[in-house]
């Protein structure tokens, strides 16, 4: 297999996961499937964008993610509540 067939998969992979609310470093949790726990170290714009697509409106963080304020402007534009966890 070459390297851009792989990289086709990958990226499709991931955009059916990001659909189904199963985005990289995040896991989903209740509230009616719009909400989601985000595990990562940092949450980028890019991050807030792919789960605003998956249809969620709340993203638990932990105190140790770094949250750009890029990131917090697309949420606050979106209306996507940012929450930082204990």
């Amino acid at each position: 297999m070459d390297k851009a067939l792989i990289d086709e998969i990958v990226k499709r992979v991931e955009e059916k996961l990001a659909e189904m609310g199963q985005v990289e470093g995040a896991s989903s949790v209740a509230s009616a499937n719009e909400e989601v726990t985000y595990t990562r170290r940092l949450l980028s714009e890019k991050d807030i964008i792919e789960h605003n697509k998956a249809g969620k409106t709340k993203i638990v963080y932990s105190k140790c993610t770094i949250v750009t304020d890029v990131a917090k402007d697309y949420a606050k534009q979106f209306n996507i509540e940012l929450i930082e966890q204990n």
